[in-house]
């Protein structure tokens, strides 16, 4: 699949009119290995002894309607997300926009068959599309200066009339889309926005020393001491995660590599949007050179994984995806907390910041979590009063490689993970 402008992409699928909206459905959940078979306004999808019935959203459709095709899986609505919506949590579907339709398109297919289904319903592969004319229209009209709007919307009224006198519409519709250091009590910097391609984290010291007071009992598994009850944080944490609608997290690793004195890194940039979720892993030389390794794409049923030499992703299981290094699990946020923060000793003290309500727990010693190949295990985490951990950082030994001699060595690692981004973060895996 050509690089499309993924608006240009959207803009084609908002213009689809119903009819032609159903038919791209029912192609694109074709292309994703389903059996499809339509009934009007709905798709019924199987695969694999499941199935699915995937209603679309047209804007002659009703809530009566969807009364008469019964029980529904997923609800469709381009250009009209908010009744798309607002129709899945009455019926219990997952609702999915024209965005997500574009996601789909451009992850969860290959290349080839993308480009054919660009070219069946938008007229051209995806490299060659322009946005709609009228969307074109519209672009041109917004910025304009004050005395000249008014004759941008006489233009964009005449264009209107024209096509539809021309082309016999009757509306607007047409089917013609970081760093070593101390880490405690960090900021999180996105060097470039969402769905850009690959994003690092700097990480700076606090912006002052701890205070005495707080409440750190507040904070659930936390107590004056320090870490009291690991089980009751990971739920904490688990549990506001799961009530965040979007996130963004950073995983960086640090370690020597094939025997090289200098660290090399590794980016792990997992973008959660709902069901959906995105990951790249990114190596990063000693040098700086920095090379994509793997990609893949969660939409909510099915798990794709690029290759990193032809960007094509593939299907491959039906599990949420796992990042690496070191299998950190992710998509089991309290089982992040059991084997990353559950030192046997721990402290807890006040980050100063202009919130209060956020505390530094700092512990030493091997989780039970980890193996017992790690030693000299430290590690700092800044949690909410809800118990989110919002920063954490580890640096600790694992065995190298056993010499010929017999000889086992150890190397030192630091691993960090922060979240931020928090309901504002879009799914994109461009390089």
């Amino acid at each position: 699949m050509n690089r499309a402008d993924p608006d240009v992409l959207e803009a084609h699928v908002s213009n689809l009119d119903g009819e032609s909206l159903v038919a791209f459905v029912t192609d694109l959940w074709r292309a994703r290995g389903f059996e499809t078979e339509r009934n009007g306004a709905s798709v019924v999808a199987r695969r694999e002894g499941e199935t699915r019935v995937v209603y679309v959203l047209t804007g002659r459709a009703a809530t009566a309607s969807l009364e008469a095709v019964g029980s529904v899986d997923v609800v469709v609505a381009a250009g009209r997300s908010g009744a798309g919506e607002a129709l899945g949590v009455e019926s219990g579907a997952r609702a999915v926009d024209a965005a997500n339709l574009i996601e789909m398109l451009r992850y969860a297919v290959g290349r080839d068959v993308a480009t054919e289904l660009c070219e069946r319903h938008f007229g051209a592969a995806p490299g060659a599309l322009r946005f709609p004319l009228w969307d074109r229209v519209r672009r041109a009209v917004v910025g304009v200066e004050p005395e000249t709007a008014a004759v941008g919307v006489v233009v964009l009224c005449m264009v209107a009339v024209g096509v539809s006198a021309g082309f016999g519409l009757a509306g607007s519709s047409m089917a013609g889309d970081g760093t070593s250091g101390e880490a405690v009590a960090t900021t999180a910097k996105p060097t470039s926005p969402a769905g850009s391609g690959p994003t690092t984290v700097t990480i700076e010291a606090a912006p002052g020393p701890t205070e005495p007071g707080g409440n750190p009992a507040a904070v659930p598994g936390v107590s004056e001491t320090g870490l009291g009850n690991a089980s009751r944080l990971g739920r904490a944490h688990a549990e506001t995660v799961a009530s965040t609608s979007s996130y963004t997290i950073w995983f960086d690793y640090y370690t020597a590599e094939n025997g090289s004195v200098g660290r090399v890194k590794r980016d792990v940039n997992v973008r959660v949007d709902g069901e959906r979720i995105a990951v790249q892993t990114i190596r990063e030389g000693i040098g700086g050179t920095r090379s994509l390794v793997r990609s893949s794409y969660f939409d909510g049923t099915d798990r794709y994984v690029a290759a990193t030499v032809t960007d094509d992703f593939t299907r491959v299981d039906t599990r949420t995806p796992t990042a690496t290094p070191l299998a950190v699990p992710f998509t089991q946020p309290s089982e992040m907390v059991r084997a990353y923060v559950a030192t046997p000793e721990s402290a807890v003290s006040v980050v100063e910041r202009s919130e209060p309500g956020w505390y530094r727990v700092q512990g030493t010693g091997r989780p039970a979590g980890l193996s017992g190949a790690v030693t000299d295990y430290e590690m700092t985490a800044v949690v909410d009063e809800r118990g989110f951990v919002r920063t954490f950082d580890a640096e600790f030994s694992v065995v190298r490689d056993t010499d010929d001699d017999g000889v086992t060595e150890r190397k030192r690692v630091r691993l960090t993970w922060t979240y931020g981004r928090i309901d504002e973060t879009e799914i994109g895996l461009d390089p």
